[in-house]
């Protein structure tokens, strides 16, 4: 009875320990909860991409968050309960970084002590996870808000973007969020953000600040390629100095700190837009549209209005020099130049759109910009337009009116890449033949292929036939190739006092670079060399420097279309070139961009030289001499060596022409049929005459 007692007993108090232990655990757990509610919150969701597995760019930035908060809890005011950091990081292919894991400014601390990140314990954690995803966002957030909670909640989206093309690309899978998943996403939590920061190229556009609108009052964005990452001390610190430091001063802070960072020349932009005025600019958008949509029924009316935005500063240049986004301001001042009939319309659309914008920064190697960028027609077409749906519609009368500005682009696109010629539209005598003469519906309905011309008045002088006020005329060089004439470049030339265009001058000099020491490179490139002979030690490497605009600073930009090859991936890329008007002097970056799963090109940094070893070419346009049929053509390619840089100097040898060349409306070009065209032998120029271009070799 005694043992029985006993056992009983311990029974009893096995239970009543059990229970302790229960209402214990059950206290710790609910006095978690309770203290987990601050202030301000910092949500980042970092897709880490390319840029992270080839470039440790995420980890760097866990790197600054984990050591910015460590010294914050050295701080002897600091109170960590009332600011709460979480991190969603992964979508890269290097170890810990595949799937997602969710954590805390804690467990980045924990993981910055180890030297790796995605290692440890978190909040959440699935290696299986794409961050390419609406899904996993919306998996995020729910996680954030079933946990914590916070008086103000500032939300990071980091990664490659491209305005209405989305943002960030999973390594593994390819998939990228596009606009419709974000707002998706957003609208699941049921959260409001003050403010939404987007740590991405071109993401200050009123298709994406239209997106976001529902969610927050504010967002900050840079129009333009986002030359590196965040500083995040500069989000933090100024949250562990005063936790109720205002969205405005926290941004503003990043904004200065990104573009006054040093570095080679690069353009950086960035602005903080009010959303509470994205309603109005959309409405102001939406009346000027319909307006627009009626001038552009004209044929005069549809070439001035294209003709803006041909002239306007082009933002996210890809291949073939096609943008993403024009900077609103400067189209809209375009518009009203073209049509002053306009302009109680435009300035009134100007004005509120100035007004959403709250402030706005760009250095001296960015083109004057204002802080906020609308769609291209140039990188468009009907399909691409109907696909993405409402991430790039913007307002019934605007769409109305840019998917006539579409129409005008993709009818341009089937030119350019024509290997077709129909009978081209009669031309004054003398005018030179155009290198885009197929013809589409469009044309049948309007009339709108009205191209310019030259008309020669002798002595390689020509006057500028232009129906339509609408060509800009530059001077084009071409390097010869057999029957085909391969783009080099081009700049902008001016009329004479009497109103002529002259065949150009020219010494043979242009921008280049003239060779490198190559070293072994890939087996591949060995076993190459093996059956072909070694490679020559200097390999001079040329890109098609085709005129962009002229900087703030006084800097001419130019972009190439290239593609680099290294031993994990081939990406495209498009090389900027800023020249020193003063010395010929010119630098580039390298601003690679990827391609997701369903075709969206999204850009992410840039790199400033190329790594030795890579294998890069470049792209061209040109057309066949004996047809003046317009092509691609693969214009140069190279093994990088360890001195590859751009120089200005005479051109390798081979067979050259200088022209001028009208661009108008519909992008098509025109050429003169006459060309100043030179040989250059052991680097110098040995014969230089005008003429028709003919077939050489």
């Amino acid at each position: 009875m005694n043992t029985y007692r006993k056992r009983t007993n311990g029974i009893a108090m096995f239970i009543v320990a059990i229970v302790v232990m229960t209402t214990a655990l059950s206290g710790i757990v609910a006095a978690e909860t309770a203290s987990n509610h601050a202030k301000t919150q910092v949500l980042l969701y970092l897709v880490g991409s390319d840029l992270e597995t080839e470039h440790g760019t995420g980890t760097g930035d866990l790197e600054e968050i984990a050591a910015s908060y460590e010294i914050a809890t050295l701080t002897e005011n600091f109170n960590p309960s009332q600011l709460d950091i979480v991190v969603a990081f992964g979508g890269a292919k290097n170890p810990g970084w595949q799937g997602m894991k969710i954590a805390t400014a804690d467990q980045l601390m924990a993981d910055k002590k180890t030297g790796k990140f995605g290692n440890g314990n978190y909040l959440y954690s699935d290696p299986d996870a794409d961050m390419g995803l609406e899904q996993s966002l919306e998996k995020f957030l729910s996680v954030v808000k079933a946990s914590r909670t916070a008086d103000r909640t500032i939300l990071i989206l980091s990664d490659h973007g491209n305005s209405y093309d989305g943002i960030g690309i999973d390594d593994k899978t390819k998939n990228g969020l596009k606009m419709g998943d974000i707002d998706n996403a957003l609208k699941t939590s049921g959260m409001t953000f003050d403010p939404v920061m987007f740590d991405a190229c071109l993401m200050a556009s009123v298709e994406v600040g239209k997106t976001v609108q529902p969610y927050t009052g504010l967002m900050l964005g840079s129009e333009e390629i986002q030359r590196g990452s965040y500083s995040y001390s500069n989000v933090i610190d100024p949250l562990v100095s005063n936790v109720n430091t205002d969205s405005r001063t926290v941004m503003k802070k990043v904004a200065d700190s990104y573009i006054d960072s040093k570095g080679k020349p690069k353009a950086k932009t960035m602005s903080i837009i009010d959303e509470t005025k994205m309603t109005a600019v959309r409405n102001s958008l939406d009346d000027l549209g319909a307006k627009l949509n009626t001038v552009a029924e004209t044929e005069q009316g549809l070439h001035d209005l294209k003709s803006a935005y041909n002239d306007a500063v082009s933002l996210g240049v890809m291949d073939g020099s096609k943008p993403t986004s024009v900077d609103l301001i400067s189209l809209l001042e375009n518009v009203k130049k073209k049509r002053p009939e306009l302009a109680a319309d435009v300035d009134s659309t100007i004005s509120i759109v100035r007004s959403a914008v709250i402030y706005e920064r760009h250095n001296e190697y960015s083109p004057t910009v204002y802080g906020l960028s609308i769609a291209s027609p140039d990188a468009m077409d009907l399909q691409k337009y109907n696909k993405y749906g409402e991430a790039v519609k913007v307002a019934p009368g605007w769409d109305a009116f840019f998917m006539k500005m579409v129409e005008v682009s993709q009818k341009s696109s089937s030119d350019t890449t024509s290997v077709t010629t129909t009978v081209a539209p009669q031309v004054p005598e003398g005018t030179a033949t155009s290198r885009s003469d197929s013809t589409s519906e469009l044309d049948k309905k309007m009339s709108t292929v009205s191209r310019p011309g030259f008309v020669s008045r002798g002595n390689g002088t020509y006057e500028l036939s232009d129906p339509y006020g609408s060509a800009s005329v530059y001077t084009a060089y071409y390097m010869i190739n057999g029957s085909n004439a391969l783009s080099i470049g081009t700049q902008p030339v001016t009329s004479g006092k009497n109103g002529l265009y002259y065949i150009p001058e020219w010494d043979g000099q242009w921008y280049y670079f003239p060779g490198n020491k190559v070293n072994s490179g890939t087996l591949w490139d060995q076993i190459l060399s093996f059956f072909n002979g070694p490679a020559p030690k200097s390999q001079p490497f040329l890109v098609d420097m085709e005129f962009d605009d002229t900087t703030s600073g006084g800097y001419a930009e130019y972009n190439s279309w290239i593609s680099i090859q290294d031993p994990n991936r081939i990406s495209e890329a498009t090389l900027v070139t800023y020249v020193n008007t003063s010395t010929n002097h010119p630098e580039t970056i390298i601003t690679p961009y990827v391609i997701t799963r369903d075709g969206n090109a999204l850009f992410g940094g840039d790199m400033e030289k190329f790594e030795t070893g890579s294998r890069v070419t470049s792209y061209s346009y040109g057309f066949d001499l004996m047809t003046n049929t317009p092509h691609e053509y693969t214009l140069s390619q190279v093994v990088i060596g360890s001195d590859t840089a751009m120089t200005y100097a005479i051109l390798p040898d081979g067979i050259y022409a200088a022209g001028i060349m009208a661009y108008n409306d519909n992008d098509n070009e025109v050429n003169t049929d006459q060309f100043r065209i030179i040989t250059i032998r052991n680097g110098a120029i040995i014969s230089s005459v005008i003429g028709p271009l003919t077939k050489t070799g």
